[in-house]
């Protein structure tokens, strides 16, 4: 197995990144929120606990989005900052710490784009939840290392 991928934009594996699990429930609740907003974008932060070669989200959240104005893809969104620190705040009094964030993706493929770079976290899931009009939902965990996105394993 490969440690060290390619410098490509993202890639899928089999490279050792943590699986993510993703309880059913919680999946179900990114899709409902996905096809609420639908055809608007939605986004938020995932609690959880990160154990040895994987990290387990317990709780998903909404947040507060802002455009990302000026980047390159239509409707893109980045957490607002004081979403972003009550996250932080409210996964410590739970007991758990911030383990990543989830954007839907209307109309579009549950993978990284440029606007992703630019907002990523280092060590943190990024679940992409890409839903159209007829609610076909397709669910991916990338996570963003050395410059790069490499998809995780997504487990329930």
């Amino acid at each position: 197995m490969s440690e060290h991928p390619k410098n490509d934009p993202f890639q899928t594996g089999p490279f050792r990144v943590p699986s993510v699990i993703l309880p059913v429930f919680q999946r179900f609740q990114l899709e409902r929120w996905a096809a609420q907003a639908y055809p608007f974008a939605v986004c938020g932060m995932l609690y959880g606990q990160v154990g040895e070669g994987s990290i387990a989200v317990v709780q998903a959240r909404r947040a507060i989005a802002v455009s990302s104005g000026g980047n390159s893809t239509p409707g893109a969104l980045d957490i607002d900052s004081a979403s972003h620190d009550a996250a932080e705040v409210e996964a410590r009094s739970l007991g758990l710490q911030v383990v990543g964030t989830w954007r839907s993706r209307p109309d579009d493929a549950a993978v990284p784009t440029p606007d992703d770079r630019a907002s990523a976290s280092a060590g943190w899931s990024h679940v992409l939840v890409a839903i159209d009009g007829h609610a076909q939902r397709e669910v991916r965990s990338w996570r963003f290392e050395d410059g790069r996105f490499v998809e995780e394993e997504l487990a329930s």
